[in-house]
């Protein structure tokens, strides 16, 4: 009956109001949107405009809004952010100088961004867990882990709101051409998963185009976890993970006061501009035994890492593989690709942080990184996946074994900082990430190693990667 009522309300009023002026008709939406506990946000829009009618010097709106704002209902300005700031940006010289009489109801706080000379856009999150896709603002992010329960994983992308009544455009039928954003930023905004086409999420600076995952066709399962997207493929029953590791910036390198670097670390930006898959552990001796039929690992065992591999095995291996898989087109991750999933985002000389410990490394403990505490030295690999991964999902990209990377060794690598995929020309190939029998000096994110390609020891490993 409440919901009958509310229809038979709505549908007079819209019967009146058309033969009213559209202010009117608008405050009187924004009444009954009150009463309903719902944003109306057509006549969040029109209120939007009337803020910029008042940037653009319109002189009759000041005093209606003085009208408009000391007859509504106190509970109205919770209902309409665009409203409550027009209201200030109209009185804002008079806030400044001191207390005037509110409207009732009115919360000045949630409007101090009119007040102020120099706001800047607020930062939006957009962030995926399971099937919920979800916008939450930057500064509530811990909050809403330890109030409300809910966990923010790594974000799709983050969006610049340039004031708090921003609404986002988007081509989704089912939000709408716009949508408004909840007022009360205490609460995650759910917005539904695209099925048909893209979801396009559209601010005044910034664009978002978001499509459903769809399997590729090399996979042969794909899921989503707290970590992110990921995508399996499986040999003979042995499955590999593989991480999707998005385009982006990132430092390469160590700055110059990191303890003991080396000068073949130089600083420098580099830009992948293909993202790229990379499996989340180095080869499993399983994997390379069933796709070579042997086993030249010192230290057996299925799930630890296989190793005696010269680089020129590991295309042997690859090769093998791809025409093994359809549209496999598995290689070796570019040098630049592994440390920039190594570093995971970080600056820090690991990705954990600027010291480890042998619970997190699997590496010379009691030759510690700068005058750090003395671990456990096992003298010997571990299984994959027995250490914590970084925060993009790599497990043991820092010791228990080298890992070959695809480049020629190149001393100083600064001059072609986009895509880089090392010299044309050159003996050695590039080995990172340390091992068990290094110290932790050479298991940072920045540290390079170079060796023949028919170099083998029971030091060395790789980890297979995949092009977009």
């Amino acid at each position: 009956e409440h919901q009958l009522l509310q229809e038979k309300v709505l549908s007079t009023i819209k019967r009146f109001h058309q033969h009213l002026p559209a202010s009117i008709a608008y405050e009187e939406k924004l009444t009954a949107s009150n009463f309903m506990e719902q944003q109306n946000s057509e006549a969040e829009l029109y209120f939007q405009k009337i803020y910029k009618s008042i940037e653009a010097g319109h002189r009759e709106i000041p005093s209606w809004l003085k009208r408009v704002g000391f007859r509504q209902h106190q509970a109205m300005w919770k209902h309409s952010e665009a409203l409550s700031a027009s209201w200030a940006k109209v009185y804002q010289e008079a806030l400044k100088n001191g207390p005037m009489e509110l409207p009732p109801g009115f919360e000045l706080d949630r409007v101090a961004w009119v007040l102020s000379a120099e706001s800047s856009p607020r930062q939006v999150l957009l962030v995926q867990e399971g099937p919920r896709l979800t916008l939450i603002a930057k500064e509530a992010k811990d909050s809403l882990i330890s109030d409300n329960g809910f966990e923010v994983t790594t974000p799709i992308a983050e969006l610049s709101l340039h004031s708090p009544f921003t609404q986002l455009q988007s081509s989704d039928p089912k939000l709408g051409e716009n949508f408004a954003l909840p007022i009360d930023w205490s609460v995650p905004c759910e917005i539904p998963l695209p099925v048909n086409g893209p979801l396009i999420l559209k601010t005044e600076s910034d664009c978002v185009t978001l499509a459903a995952n769809v399997k590729p066709t090399w996979a042969d399962n794909i899921g989503q976890d707290h970590i992110g997207f990921y995508a399996e493929f499986s040999f003979k029953g042995v499955v590999q993970r593989m991480r999707w590791v998005p385009p982006g910036k990132f430092m390469m390198g160590s700055p110059e006061d990191e303890a003991e670097r080396l000068t073949n670390e130089q600083q420098h930006e580099v830009t992948l501009t293909q993202g790229f898959w990379l499996a989340d552990t180095s080869c499993t001796q399983e994997l390379w035994q069933v796709v070579m039929g042997e086993n030249p690992s010192r230290f057996k065992g299925r799930n630890l890492p296989v190793e005696k591999v010269r680089w020129k095995d590991t295309q042997k291996f690859i090769h093998q593989l791809n025409q093994e898989k359809e549209d496999l087109n598995l290689r070796l991750p570019s040098e630049a690709e592994w440390e920039y999933a190594c570093r995971a985002a970080t600056q820090t000389a690991f990705s954990f942080g600027d010291q480890i410990t042998s619970e997190q490394v699997n590496y010379r403990g009691t030759a510690p990184y700068a005058n750090g505490e003395k671990g456990e030295y096992r003298k010997k690999t571990v299984a994959v996946k027995s250490l914590p991964s970084n925060a993009w999902g790599f497990y043991e990209m820092h010791g228990n074994v080298w890992e070959w990377c695809a480049d020629r060794y190149e001393k100083n690598p600064m001059e072609n900082n986009i895509d880089p995929m090392g010299p044309d020309k050159g003996v050695y190939r590039v080995l990172r990430g340390g091992s068990w029998f290094f110290s932790g000096m050479n298991v940072r994110s920045a540290y390079r190693y170079h060796v023949d390609p028919d170099f083998r020891s029971v030091n060395i490993g790789f980890r297979l990667a995949r092009g977009h």
